[in-house]
């Protein structure tokens, strides 16, 4: 079975866990590692194509990497433009985001954008209108839900495997982020923190029964978990500062070995494959 990977481009001062200590009007005041992290996710992709999920901050500062995503034929898509949550914003507030971002990228690339992610997945029953907004814009999919409750979103119930969503806009399909149940818990699973910190047999287990049960997961990384020399910006035994860098040290080489075992597309694809 074809799985998804995805991109969440951002640096690692932009992520939701350390919004208390950076503040979005200081961003620029950051060493960037960004541009460095990404060549690297690039280099170890190879061959392989995946999402780009951009955060329109940075698609605004560094153009000349989102062009060079996008020409070594990697799917660009929409990340927002500041890394806001979805719950802390209203249906005009995204609206207003959304169409901002969505020209910019076109803009950069020449190409239209399918796709959306939100910040640390911010898409709950609460804002159904989310939906509803990227239908009016002329999106095609989002992949932001996952099937359980989390810290700051999640859909318990919604299904794991793609899915539809009709608005009064039109239709928008989901990729919703994978889960695996394990002694009795359903535990997220395949990206982010959760890749860097269970053994990669856990990981490869969880995708292999997700695909026995013929649900392609959808993979996620972002380019600062391949930065152990990145700069700390919390105690390291403070609950985001350790999800933040748990085994950074180790994201490259369990990467490498999961781009061995299964195959992935870009999002995309899976239009391409299912008309």
């Amino acid at each position: 079975m074809k799985n998804f990977l995805t991109i969440d481009l951002e640096d690692y001062y932009q992520v939701t866990g350390f919004s208390d200590v950076v503040r979005y009007d200081r961003w620029g005041t950051y060493e960037s590692r960004v541009e460095r992290n990404t060549n690297i996710v690039l280099e170890a992709l190879g061959d392989n194509k995946a999402t780009f999920f951009i955060l329109g901050w940075e698609a605004e500062k560094r153009p000349g990497l989102i062009k060079k995503i996008a020409d070594a034929g990697h799917e660009i898509a929409t990340h927002g433009r500041r890394h806001k949550l979805i719950t802390h914003m209203n249906k005009e507030e995204f609206a207003e985001d959304m169409k901002r971002e969505v020209k910019l990228l076109e803009d950069l690339t020449g190409e239209k954008v399918l796709g959306h992610r939100a910040p640390s997945f911010s898409i709950t029953d609460d804002t159904p209108w989310a939906f509803e907004v990227m239908a009016d814009l002329g999106l095609k999919y989002d992949s932001s839900v996952f099937p359980i409750k989390r810290r700051h979103g999640g859909i318990p119930g919604a299904g794991m495997k793609p899915f539809s969503t009709e608005t009064s806009a039109g239709v928008i399909y989901e990729f919703p982020l994978a889960v695996t149940d394990f002694l009795g818990k359903t535990l997220p699973v395949a990206g982010g923190g959760f890749f860097r910190l269970y053994p990669y047999w856990f990981t490869r287990r969880a995708i292999l029964e997700n695909n026995r049960s013929d649900i392609p997961v959808v993979v996620y990384l972002h380019p600062w978990e391949f930065d152990p020399g990145q700069p700390r910006l919390k105690s390291f035994f403070s609950r985001n500062g350790f999800n933040h860098y748990v085994n950074l040290n180790k994201t490259l080489k369990k990467f490498r070995k999961l781009l061995s075992d299964f195959e992935f597309i870009p999002i995309r694809n899976y239009f391409d494959e299912n008309n």
